[in-house]
């Protein structure tokens, strides 16, 4: 057994004993490691303490139960927590807000087994190599203050660390995305749009390298970001979902009068042979509503009408910021040239996938929400007759891009299922099928 596959193995023990005492040196024991050894090629293979890292499983799997209604109480002790002070204070410190206050915004999901062949759940580096890369910034920063961007699943994110109340570090192992990012970033600002602010070290480098990694520092726009929980459930209302529309739409609208030196780091996606690369990579098994061929033969002579730009591609609410009478936007990292529907309408399968419900009204709802969105888009970036009438076909494509993406990944098991079940909705919502 190599030391990934031993402390894969610790992971996989610790996540069926939470509720039970768990010791480093019992722990390191059973692996046949001497304490201190096995402490160090835990850190090595994870980036995190032992304790530190049962004790972020704990919170992840506590915080669930609780979004599923168990007493706070009851889930603190069941998880190792003496009290609920004890369970309170460790939350804040790594979530940075009380577990009431993230269940008013945040939708956790249960957490998926950790496969480090796949990702490595602590920081990518040590306090010491971040202290060294933080001290070429004319800025008083300091590792200890940096905490891991927490998802509205529960799940901390793996390339994404906030920095005091509105420094962001982004993280790659190749600089590209950085690059576009930053680059689009301080375009959109010349241009009047509130976007996040790179931060240049003192040497003049927007992104830097340290040991294996790629950097990014930003300084995000002012604005609380938008919350898809609270999106989905003022379903009902047109206001919220029609707004987040404008707020694409605005940032479309800002994309395409870029000049073409601004355009120079994004890449061309073409969204028909990408959805199909997709789907020839899925097992038939999965009876998906079209084939790769079936798609091209109906969508391909359409999307040739449709208007391609600059796109943000990833539009989370997350990604949205708002200070109460003004917009502003972040993480452009996977920005192409693509399709413009697809900004609003990965919005919206965004907020269907952190809320649904294989049930009617979850249904029924969310297309509530969809035409708001599309409406407020369409405000700003009035939609062609050919958009509207390409619509189920782009909301398929980005499903099947998202399956590919998620299947046989141990990480995004979950996240495959619920996105299988929404396709298969969405499909039949829209009355997509081969014949």
């Amino acid at each position: 057994m190599n030391t990934m596959q031993a402390i894969q193995t610790c992971l996989d023990y610790l996540d069926t004993h939470l509720t039970e005492p768990v010791t480093l040196p019992e722990t390191a024991a059973m692996l046949g490691y001497s304490e201190g050894h096995f402490a160090a090629l835990f850190h090595q293979e994870t980036g995190l303490s032992f304790m530190s890292y049962l004790r972020s499983r704990r919170l992840q799997y506590a915080i669930f139960d609780i979004s599923q209604g168990a007493n706070m109480l009851d889930v603190a002790v069941r998880y190792g927590f003496s009290t609920y002070a004890g369970f309170y204070r460790a939350f804040v410190r790594d979530y940075r807000m009380s577990p009431t206050r993230f269940l008013e915004t945040a939708h956790p999901r249960r957490p998926e087994r950790i496969n480090l062949s796949e990702t490595r759940p602590g920081l990518p580096f040590s306090h010491q190599e971040l202290d060294q890369l933080l001290q070429g910034y004319d800025l008083s920063l300091a590792s200890r203050d940096i905490h891991p961007v927490i998802h509205e699943t529960g799940i901390p994110s793996t390339d994404t660390y906030a920095i005091g109340d509105n420094l962001l570090l982004y993280v790659a192992p190749l600089p590209g995305p950085l690059m576009t990012h930053a680059s689009l970033c301080t375009s959109l600002s010349v241009h009047g749009v509130r976007a996040a602010i790179p931060m240049p070290d003192r040497n003049g480098n927007t992104v830097s390298s340290l040991g294996q990694n790629w950097y990014l520092l930003v300084r995000q726009p002012d604005g609380i970001p938008l919350s898809s929980s609270q999106l989905f459930a003022s379903a009902h209302l047109t206001a919220p979902a029609f707004h987040f529309g404008e707020a694409i739409g605005r940032l479309d609208q800002a994309l395409c009068a870029l000049n073409d030196t601004d355009l120079e780091p994004l890449e061309d996606m073409d969204l028909v042979e990408t959805v199909c690369h997709a789907l020839d990579s899925l097992p038939p098994s999965l009876s998906l509503p079209l084939s790769a061929s079936q798609y091209r033969t109906q969508f391909a002579p359409l999307c040739a009408h449709l208007t391609t730009q600059p796109i943000h591609r990833n539009m989370h609410p997350s990604c949205v910021l708002w200070t109460g009478n003004d917009y502003g936007f972040s993480d452009f990292r996977l920005s192409c040239l693509g399709v413009r529907l697809w900004d609003p309408l990965y919005a919206a399968t965004g907020i269907l996938s952190e809320h649904f419900t294989d049930t009617e009204a979850c249904m029924t709802a969310w297309c509530r929400l969809l035409e708001d969105l599309l409406a407020g888009y369409d405000t700003l970036a009035a939609l062609t007759q050919d958009e509207r009438m390409a619509v189920p076909y782009v909301l398929y494509g980005i499903q099947c891009i998202c399956l590919a993406f998620f299947h046989g990944k141990d990480t995004y098991h979950q996240l495959f299922e619920i996105n299988l079940r929404m396709t298969i909705r969405i499909a039949e919502a829209f009355h997509l099928s081969a014949s």
